[in-house]
């Protein structure tokens, strides 16, 4: 893996990464060994090169730690004679001997990637633009229910058995060409048949005219190629969150993405993506909880800290030599305020998914309050006066609400997280200087700040505004 380790004891930067990235595979696409490894592929995964280049790129780019710049073990060579037998086993498992079916079923809609009840209750509102019968969930999970849906689960490949013989051919071009490579190629290979096989067995099955998804960093463009090769219209992103510079902040690939709005959306130059109409629609997971965003003193705080999931010092996030002392430093500031300031209330709300206690015991002598991450934190947000957060989206969510939102953010070198924002240095606060006199600006105005739909659209007709785009 020479081509890379020398690429990885470069001194590169975190803005530079995914660049320069981008030109090592561009340099490795032109090698005569990996030219003929794509070409012999693309016999049988039938996708443009550019396309298959894509992929790859991508998904190196999520192998790839950013903290230690360090790709994923398993691509060092060694791998390949492993991987050698793992690849065919799981062509051999997937061979099939059912006939396919020549008829499709026809959709307006696919709804995909849903791995909970929660997930597709968001999407509700869809209903009233769109009749049941027309809508079809593609879930990640078996046990997914849902009596207003019609849902599938689809994770089988049922390859022909001409399928399986030219991929087992394929398979000792591989091991060779990695080996001359000096990189496990299976581990690509493997990630691009699975994902071919999947999306062209499901449209084999069905037609369907759009596809929307809410988690914008899995977007595939293999899934979309083949979307469009079936006649599909618009393949479509919800975003999600903002955006970040980490290995899965890069690559996205769809007809249409729905984003907060015009100063937050994802750009394609910066992103390396394939992105076509780019269209403000609010937020998608704040439309879900506007009926809980109601008056209740019970959740009300001066100054409420939104968390988020592995953001502590050594965690996924930890990219940059000072993120540990950084982020630290921002979570003082709540205690040295509490401690100047004791007749002012701090709460700290995570989100229902995390599952880690380092906030938690870093303010467990302190006065901050932690609450509940099972509550909602909409709630506590829409009540509260003055909210901060490291990284959290709900401080551009809540500023439609005329929010005092800022985000903490020592020095202004919170770049991974902020700089797809359009001037974040207006909702960043980068000293405990600057956050003490902002919150008494802000108390002294009565917590209001003339920022409405600056950074998120009115997320009331997020739906609304959705279809109009879709070819229904």
């Amino acid at each position: 893996m020479e081509f890379f380790e020398n690429f990885l004891k470069k001194d590169i930067n975190l803005d530079n990464i995914a660049k320069s990235l981008n030109s090592l595979v561009q340099s490795l696409s032109q090698k005569l060994l990996f030219k003929d490894w794509i070409n012999q592929t693309r016999e049988i995964i039938e996708i443009p090169e550019k396309e298959i280049i894509f992929f790859i790129q991508k998904n190196l780019l999520l192998s790839l730690k950013f903290k230690n710049k360090q790709f994923n073990y398993k691509l060092k060579r060694n791998f390949s004679i492993i991987y050698f037998f793992i690849f065919n086993l799981f062509i051999i498992k997937c061979i099939s001997l059912k006939k396919r079916k020549s008829s499709k079923e026809n959709f307006d809609l696919l709804i995909d990637n849903i791995s909970s009840n929660y997930e597709l209750s968001c999407y509700d509102d869809l209903l009233n633009f769109i009749p049941p019968e027309r809508i079809i969930v593609r879930s990640t999970i078996k046990e997914l229910k849902n009596s207003n849906y019609r849902i599938v689960f689809k994770k089988n490949f049922n390859l022909t058995f001409q399928e399986c013989f030219l991929l087992m051919k394929l398979s000792f071009s591989t091991l060779l060409k990695s080996y001359q490579l000096n990189i496990n190629l299976f581990f690509l290979l493997l990630r691009i048949v699975k994902e071919y096989f999947l999306y062209k067995r499901f449209f084999e099955k069905l037609k369907v005219k759009n596809i929307i998804m809410h988690q914008h960093y899995y977007s595939s463009n293999i899934k979309n190629y083949l979307f469009r090769m079936n006649n599909g219209k618009n393949s479509c992103l919800i975003q999600k969150n903002i955006n970040t510079e980490n290995s899965n902040g890069y690559y996205y690939d769809a007809d249409i993405i729905f984003g907060f709005s015009e100063t937050t959306k994802i750009l394609n130059k910066k992103t390396f993506s394939q992105l076509g109409k780019n269209i403000s629609v609010g937020s998608f997971f704040l439309k879900k909880n506007l009926d809980d965003i109601i008056t209740d003193n019970n959740y009300k705080f001066d100054i409420l800290y939104l968390g988020g999931n592995d953001l502590g010092p050594g965690g996924y996030y930890d990219t940059y030599p000072e993120y540990g002392k950084d982020y630290l430093m921002q979570l003082e500031w709540l205690i040295n305020f509490s401690e100047k300031y004791p007749n002012f209330s701090i709460g700290f709300k995570h989100h229902s998914n995390n599952n880690d206690n380092f906030e938690k015991n870093f303010f467990s002598n302190s006065k901050i309050i932690f609450l509940d991450q099972n509550l909602n934190s909409y709630r506590f947000a829409y009540n509260s006066n003055f909210i901060v957060s490291w990284a959290s989206t709900m401080i551009i969510e809540m500023t439609q609400f005329n929010k005092c939102c800022y985000f903490l953010n020592p020095g202004f070198r919170n770049n991974q997280f902020l700089s797809n924002i359009h001037d974040f240095k207006s909702i960043s606060l980068e000293s405990f200087e600057n956050f003490e006199k902002s919150f008494f600006i802000a108390k002294k105005n009565k917590f209001t700040k003339k920022y409405k739909f600056t950074y998120c659209e009115n997320s009331k007709n997020l739906f609304e505004k959705i279809v109009k785009h879709l070819n229904i």
